[in-house]
């Protein structure tokens, strides 16, 4: 049986709930974390070559739908879990609208060797500073999931705003 998810209207609303399967049209609730090591470098994926979505795109350390009933903070643990098999605390950090719908943005830092990711979910891990996300994003943005470029760009936004 199908994952199911929440169809959600424009003021993120749940309207209704349906097979994951069935929701690609409508706009669905979304988790991403931003990951730091402690030197500030951002911790991003490759997404696994056998994913039947976008497989080999880079995006954040970690993103996923939010399941039906669940919480935006139960599926940012959940899939923390599931994509790179370990637990750090996670802050709120911000909330975007983008193509795919309400996204909810967690913050959290990670010490230590990158551990071996869900090889199901992620190709692999890698750090890059800010600098080279930003050459990233203009430079070959096909290469990065739009999920990610539209959560980035609000993420850019708040920053400079203060």
């Amino acid at each position: 049986m199908s994952e199911r998810v929440d169809i959600i209207d424009e003021t993120g609303r749940v309207i209704r709930t349906c097979p994951r399967v069935d929701a690609k049209e409508y706009l669905t609730r979304w988790i991403q974390v931003f990951l730091f090591d402690e030197e500030g470098h951002w911790i991003l994926q490759q997404r696994s070559r056998e994913k039947s979505f976008r497989p080999n795109l880079i995006e954040c350390a970690v993103g996923g739908q939010v399941h039906a009933g669940e919480t935006f903070d139960e599926a940012a643990k959940r899939e923390l879990a599931e994509e790179l098999n370990f637990e750090v605390k996670l802050d709120f950090a911000f909330e975007s609208w983008g193509t795919y719908g309400l996204c909810h943005v967690f913050f959290g830092t990670y010490a230590g060797e990158l551990p071996e990711p869900n090889k199901e979910e992620v190709e692999r891990l890698f750090k890059l500073n800010e600098d080279e996300i930003n050459f990233l994003m203009e430079k070959t943005p096909f290469v990065v999931m739009r999920g990610f470029r539209d959560s980035y760009a609000v993420y850019q936004q708040n920053k400079n705003k203060g």
